[in-house]
């Protein structure tokens, strides 16, 4: 959704979504290419489905929940307030009522001075020898989205940290100038990759050692962050295994001109113009 233009593309963009689906026949792999059944299009939900889906919610806080869902859209996309800090929030007692794995919560001064953390859980490395592997397994930093605190749900029976605890990956989560439980603060996404991801590799390369290579899964604007890091210098390659981003965009303010061009039907008359590839490219 783009909170820019007073929601105007809200209804449009939360209720269509754009598929693709292949089926490949079960045959030899030579076959597959030619088999292959491919449709693409658009699913909508109608306003009478939205109001069927709602009504059909269960559970004792179902009430509650869509209080919260329709005052956070009215207040991120309508009044453009940011969240406040969650100064009541005790992670130790969530931890400890839902037997989530313990963590420890590092505090990071980042080289323009904020005060960001990286929350830590340790993995038993017991559990690979018993898989049969002695090979110690480098450590996972998730940097997560915009509309996401974290990765960690100790609500739910599974989630993404524990399931990579359980595979014998040290996990870390980055909780950026951009997190909710941070002070609010004057900044820009550049910041969070031009600061804040460096500072929590840079721990975790202080706590870990120098040699340490770091798997990264960002979502969201964390994609975004993390190539900013990675593209722009500020952390190095050869400190990073491997990078999977889901995700990676965002809707950016757009000034009169920009929004004047994404109304004009530029996709469709481009081809009658017979533009070569030289001549017609993407400027990044």
């Amino acid at each position: 959704m783009n909170p820019y233009l007073l929601a105007s593309y809200a209804w449009r963009e939360a209720t269509t979504l754009h598929v693709t689906f292949e089926k490949v026949a079960e045959k030899s792999s030579k076959d597959q290419d030619h088999d292959k059944v491919i449709l693409k299009g658009e699913l909508s939900i109608s306003m009478m489905e939205l109001l069927k889906s709602l009504v059909s919610f269960e559970g004792n806080k179902k009430g509650k929940f869509l209080s919260l869902l329709l005052g956070t859209l009215f207040r991120t996309y309508l009044l453009q307030i940011p969240r406040g800090s969650q100064e009541h929030f005790n992670l130790s007692d969530c931890e400890h009522k839902y037997s989530y794995p313990s963590s420890t919560l590092h505090d990071i001064k980042t080289e323009d001075g904020v005060v960001i953390s990286c929350r830590q859980w340790k993995c038993q490395q017991s559990l690979s020898k018993l898989r049969g592997s002695d090979e110690q397994r480098n450590p996972i930093l998730l940097v997560n989205g915009y509309a996401v605190e974290s990765y960690w749900l100790p609500t739910e029976p599974n989630d993404l940290v524990r399931t990579l605890i359980e595979e014998g990956h040290e996990t870390w989560l980055l909780q950026s100038r951009l997190h909710v439980l941070n002070p609010s603060n004057t900044f820009t996404l550049e910041d969070v990759g031009r600061f804040d991801i460096p500072a929590a590799i840079n721990k975790m390369l202080e706590l870990l050692g120098p040699n340490v290579k770091v798997h990264v899964v960002a979502h969201c604007v964390g994609g975004l962050a993390i190539h900013i890091a990675l593209m722009g210098g500020h952390v190095s390659a050869s400190h990073i295994a491997s990078l999977s981003c889901t995700n990676s965009s965002m809707f950016f303010k757009l000034n009169a001109l920009s929004t004047v061009k994404m109304r004009l039907p530029l996709l469709p008359v481009s081809p009658s113009l017979s533009l070569s590839n030289s001549k017609f490219r993407y400027q990044c």
